[in-house]
C-alpha cells in the first residue's frame, strides 16, 4: 500500500522532465523528416539550405553559423510560436521585439547605427565620372519611421540612431545635390501618415512629399495632390515589420497609388526582356509581398515610358525599394524613367547614363538602413 503511495507521488513528478525530455529529442526529428521550403513568403527571403560539410566551412566556423541559421529558419511551428511570443510580451507590457519598438497602432524599426564611409566615397566616384557631362546629379535618403514618429516610440525605449545628423553628415560630405527629405516628411506627419503601420516603407503621402521636394528643387512645378487620381489596391497589406513581431490584432495597412495615364505607358523589364503597358504588377496582391505590386518588385533595370509625355527629358533613378512606389508620381514630367537597383544591375551606373544622351537628372533615393545591408552600394559609380 505504501508503495503504491510512493508511485504516485513520484508520477506526477516525473512528467514535466519527461515532456521537457521528449520534446528535445522530437524536435531534431521534425526538423529532418517535415518538408522544407526554400522560401518564406512571411519574411519575404530565401530560407537556410542544408549545410555544406567541409574542412574549410568547419574552420572558419562557416558551418556552425549556418547550422544554427537552418535550426531556425525550419523549426517546426516557427511562425506560430513567434506570434506566441511576441502576443504574451506585448500583454506583459514589453514594447520591442526582434529589433521593432510597438508604437500607438504602428510597428517602429529600429536599426543599427550605418557605416557611411563607402556610400559617401560610391556617390563621390559617381559624381566625378559625370562630371563632364550636363547631368544634374541629386541625392535623397529617407529617414527610417521612428525618426518621423519618434514621439510614438515607447518610453524608456534605448536610444535610437540620431538619424537627421547622419543625413546631413553625408550631405555635407558627398559633392552632389542634396535632398532633404527629414524635414518635409517630419512638418507633413500630422496632416497626412506618412509610413505604413506595419511595414518600413514610406506610402503613398510619404512619397508624394519626396516628390515634391525633388520637383522644386530641381525646377519642376510639381502636381498637387488632388491632380492625382489615387486609387486603392489593397486593404490587407502586412509588411515586413509585422513579419518580425505577427501580432494577428494588429489592422492591415492599405496600399494606395497614383491613377496613371490609361494609355501611353510602355514598362521594359529590360533583363527578363518582357513589356507591359501597366507599372503596377496586381498579381503581387495575391501574394504576401503585396508591396511589390509598384513595378513588379525589385529589378535590376527598368524603363518605364511615357510616350505621351510633353517633355523629351529622362532621368535616371538609382535605388533601393523606396523608390519603387515613388516612381509613378514622375511618370508625368519624363519621357523616360531609368530605374537601376544596383544589387542586381552590373554596370557601372555613370556608363549607362552617358549612353543615353536624353538623361538630364540622375536621382541617387535610398532608405538610411540601406547603407548598412545593401550590396549594391559598393557597385555604385
Amino acid at each position: 500500500m505504501q508503495k503504491k503511495i510512493m508511485q504516485k507521488k513520484i508520477m506526477p513528478k516525473l512528467i514535466m522532465p519527461i515532456t521537457v525530455a521528449a520534446l528535445i529529442l522530437l524536435v531534431p526529428v521534425l526538423i529532418i523528416v517535415l518538408p522544407k521550403k526554400d522560401f518564406s513568403e512571411n519574411e519575404n527571403r530565401m530560407l537556410q539550405k542544408v549545410p555544406v560539410v567541409t574542412l574549410n566551412n568547419i574552420k572558419e566556423g562557416v558551418f556552425s553559423d549556418e547550422v544554427e541559421k537552418y535550426v531556425s529558419d525550419h523549426f517546426p511551428l516557427r511562425d506560430e510560436l513567434v506570434s506566441l511570443k511576441c502576443s504574451v510580451q506585448k500583454i506583459a507590457g514589453i514594447k520591442e521585439f526582434n529589433d521593432v519598438f510597438l508604437g500607438r497602432g504602428r510597428l517602429l524599426q529600429h536599426i543599427e547605427e550605418p557605416q557611411i564611409s563607402v556610400f559617401e566615397s560610391r556617390i563621390n566616384r559617381l559624381c566625378d565620372n559625370l562630371e563632364d557631362t550636363e547631368t544634374n546629379i541629386n541625392l535623397m535618403l529617407i529617414p527610417t519611421n521612428a525618426t518621423v514618429y519618434s514621439s510614438q516610440l515607447p518610453k524608456n525605449a534605448p536610444d535610437i540612431v540620431d538619424e537627421q545628423a547622419i543625413i546631413q553628415d553625408i550631405y555635407d560630405n558627398t559633392k552632389c545635390n542634396d535632398m532633404d527629405v527629414v524635414k518635409e516628411l517630419i512638418n507633413e506627419k500630422d496632416n497626412h501618415n506618412m509610413y505604413y503601420y506595419l511595414d518600413h516603407h514610406w506610402n503613398y503621402y510619404g512619397a508624394y512629399t519626396g516628390y515634391r521636394l525633388y520637383c522644386r528643387q530641381i525646377g519642376i512645378e510639381p502636381r498637387d495632390i488632388e491632380e492625382f487620381g489615387k486609387k486603392t489596391l489593397t486593404k490587407d497589406f502586412r509588411g515586413t515589420l509585422y513579419s518580425k513581431v505577427l501580432i494577428k490584432s494588429m489592422k492591415p495597412d492599405v496600399i494606395e497609388a497614383v491613377e496613371l495615364p490609361k494609355s501611353g505607358i510602355k514598362v521594359e523589364y529590360v533583363d527578363k526582356k518582357k513589356e507591359t503597358n501597366d507599372y503596377y504588377d496586381y498579381s503581387f496582391l495575391e501574394k504576401k509581398d503585396k508591396y511589390s505590386v509598384f513595378g513588379g518588385g525589385n529589378q535590376a533595370l527598368q524603363i518605364v515610358e511615357n510616350q505621351k509625355s510633353e517633355s523629351e527629358d529622362e532621368l535616371v533613378i538609382v535605388k533601393d525599394s523606396f523608390a519603387n512606389c515613388f516612381v509613378p508620381f514622375l511618370i508625368y514630367h519624363y519621357r523616360k524613367i531609368h530605374i537601376i537597383d544596383p544589387r542586381y544591375y552590373m554596370p557601372h551606373v555613370s556608363d549607362y547614363v552617358k549612353k543615353n544622351k536624353n538623361v538630364k537628372d540622375v536621382l541617387v533615393l535610398y532608405n538610411i538602413d540601406s547603407l548598412n545591408n545593401n550590396s549594391g552600394i559598393v557597385k555604385i559609380k
